[in-house]
This record gives C-alpha cells, structure tokens and sequence, in this order.
C-alpha cells in the first residue's frame, strides 16, 4: 500500500451525500469511490503521481476542501461553475470534473463531461481525455 499523507479524516456515505447537496451535484462513482478510501492528502513524494497530481482536496469544512474550492472558483468564473474540484499539481492549478445534477437543485447542466484542469496563471481551462480514473490512485 502507497503511504498516504495528510489526509483528513474517513468520510462514509452520508458525509459524501451531506457534499453533494451542499455543491447541488453528485460525485462521479470513482471520485467517491476515491473519498471513502483517501479523504484528500497526497501519496509519497517519492512515488509518481497520476498525470502531474500532486494532492487531492480534502472533504471537511475548510476553504481547500472540495466544497470550499468550489464556491471560491464558482465565484471567480463563469466558466467553472458546474466543475468540481477534486485535485491540483504541484504548480497549483486544479483539477476539475463535471458532476451530474442533484434532482431539485437549480444548477446548470453541464454538456463536456470531460476532466478538465484550470490553470491559474493564465486564467485558461484545459479539457483533457484521460478518464477520471487515470487522475486517481489505484487502491
């Protein structure tokens, strides 16, 4: 098993489904999958990291979790709203992936379900065509 670093504590059904209304989307089955086993944190340094990934966003109640990314990119961009943050590289920039509608929110729909990456210095959204998949680590 990879040793994993400062990930914040387990996280169970209902602690995702608590996030998922909260960002009016539902997580795509892998990035869940993902948060029951590791709630964010990053695997050793010494280890290579999937696609550039450097760490995952945590699911709690901080600014730099999942929900908290969210709403501060949300804000920033028109072009963001919709994505859900779940990781960023080692230069800061984030991962993102379009989740699919919670019934009864009023979110818009999103139509590229593709993972994307927001750089951050540019102000610029890449749409990439690896899987989620290819962005997490194996178990």
């Amino acid at each position: 098993m990879i040793p994993w670093h400062e990930g914040g504590p387990p996280v169970d059904d209902d602690a995702l489904r608590s996030v998922e209304l909260r960002l009016g989307m539902v997580l795509p089955a892998a990035l869940r999958d993902f948060y029951l086993r590791h709630n964010g944190g990053w695997a050793d340094d010494d280890k290579i990291h999937p696609l550039g990934v450097h760490g995952y966003f945590p699911i709690d109640d901080s600014d730099t979790s999942v929900v908290g990314m969210a709403a501060a990119l949300w804000a920033q961009s028109d072009r963001l709203a919709g994505s859900i943050p779940f990781a960023y590289d080692a230069g800061g920039n984030t991962y993102l992936v379009p989740g699919a509608l919670v019934p009864g929110t009023a979110s818009g729909a999103i139509s590229d379900v593709r993972v994307r990456v927001w750089l951050q210095d540019g102000d610029e959204v890449v749409f990439l065509d690896n899987a989620l998949e290819d962005f997490l680590p194996r178990p």
